[in-house]
């Protein structure tokens, strides 16, 4: 319900702390444009694994960088696509957090379309398991557009799946998607945690949505994003 060229101002409520936070601003898509830019990131999750458990240094404070790298140069961008292994293990909270942490000052005004990589289905952090299921978090953290919500059809996960792929068809929900900016239509699919043991199942499946959604489509740039 939001208006086009509109710029809007929100902030948020934290029923624990009983307290809201500042205000943000963002602006919504021109009704008539016809040219933008947008940013492209993925494996923000790549870097050292610290054995003291101080995966900012490691990892997420070279994202931030990266990130606010990419926003300097590229102030007009539109939005910012992720394409995957957002973090290292999507059990691990506290790297979501830092995830997080690494898009403040970008993240409250620039709109954020992910895909699901193979690492937000695994259930480690290299030392043990996380304090969240694998692929739980993924689906908390984002809301996208629920158009791919029947992407797999009647689709049932068979005995040779490995327990990733299990995650992944259980939380896929959201994670296949698509949406339409100006004169482009993106398409975002889940290829699941591996490319086989019901990997290739997943993503055939997808595959057919994928058809349909490009059929209906009249969009001068077609656009498909996925992790692997």
């Amino acid at each position: 319900g939001l208006a086009s060229g509109t710029e809007y101002t929100y902030r948020l409520y934290d029923k624990t702390a009983k307290k809201y936070t500042q205000a943000y601003n963002f602006k919504t898509e021109d009704e008539h444009i016809t040219k933008f830019s947008f940013i492209g990131v993925t494996d923000s999750q790549s870097g050292l694994v610290a054995e003291n458990g101080d995966d900012w240094n490691g990892q997420y404070a070279c994202f931030k960088n990266t990130v606010d790298k990419a926003v300097s140069d590229n102030p007009d961008a539109a939005f910012m696509l992720q394409a995957g292994d957002i973090v290292n293990a999507g059990s691990k909270i506290s790297m979501w957090n830092n995830y997080f942490k690494a898009l403040a000052g970008v993240g409250e005004t620039l709109p954020h379309m992910p895909a699901a990589g193979n690492h937000e289905y695994m259930n480690y952090d290299f030392k043990g398991v996380g304090n969240e299921e694998a692929g739980k978090a993924m689906a908390y953290f984002f809301n996208t557009p629920d158009n791919g919500r029947n992407a797999v059809g009647d689709l049932q996960t068979g005995e040779n799946w490995d327990a990733g792929n299990k995650r992944a068809f259980k939380y896929l929900d959201d994670t296949v998607y698509s949406f339409d900016y100006a004169n482009a239509h993106f398409a975002v699919l889940n290829t699941g945690a591996d490319s086989i043991h019901g990997g290739e199942e997943l993503i055939g499946a997808q595959a057919e949505w994928l058809k349909n959604d490009m059929e209906n489509t009249q969009a001068k740039w077609k656009i498909v994003m996925l992790h692997q």
